[in-house]
């Protein structure tokens, strides 16, 4: 039987941790190091498959993370697209951590940076939904905008946390109070 692993949180709408779900702190210096230690660790202890989400994707549901889970067996690297050119999601079928290397991690290009190194290692993958997540106090006023007209989903309890707080800091923060 082989194992999978997604790093990350997804509580149920209860509150508790969804069952085959495990959630671990990266190590590393930087973001790209962290990706490829968190994969590679994995892997060396016996998983089959490893995905790797972002915390900071509000409207990510625990289904977008079962697709993607669901699509490696057909695909060696299955990814979440970031509205902002990175992405929240990773999913790896194997020790494809060269696909991380070389990356302008925080910048607009890093998904077009995976997915160019996953073509020239002759990888097989797929995309996601796109999906927007939080990085700049513009995210967050976007978020409250998404929130008052309704176009967002917010699917567990972190997700609807980062509502509230983007909420009180865009509300502090454009009325001065």
């Amino acid at each position: 039987m082989s194992k999978s692993l997604i790093g990350g949180s997804f509580p149920t709408s209860s509150g508790s941790r969804a069952a085959g779900f495990k959630s671990e702190t990266q190590q590393g210096p930087d973001l790209g190091r962290r990706l490829v230690n968190a994969l590679n660790q994995k892997l060396d202890t016996g998983y089959r498959y490893v995905v790797l989400v972002g915390t900071d994707c509000p409207g990510l549901g625990q289904g977008q993370v079962v697709q993607g889970i669901r699509l490696l067996p057909e695909y060696d690297l299955v990814v979440g697209p970031a509205t902002d050119g990175g992405f929240y999601l990773a999913g790896f079928s194997g020790p494809w951590d060269s696909i991380l290397q070389g990356i302008n991690w925080g910048t607009n290009r890093v998904l077009e940076q995976v997915i160019e190194n996953a073509r020239r290692s002759r990888l097989k993958w797929k995309l996601l939904e796109e999906k927007s997540d939080l990085d700049t106090f513009e995210d967050l006023r976007m978020l409250v905008q998404m929130i008052r007209l309704g176009t967002i989903q917010l699917h567990t309890p972190t997700g609807k946390r980062l509502a509230l707080l983007a909420i009180s800091l865009v509300n502090k923060y454009t009325t001065g109070s």
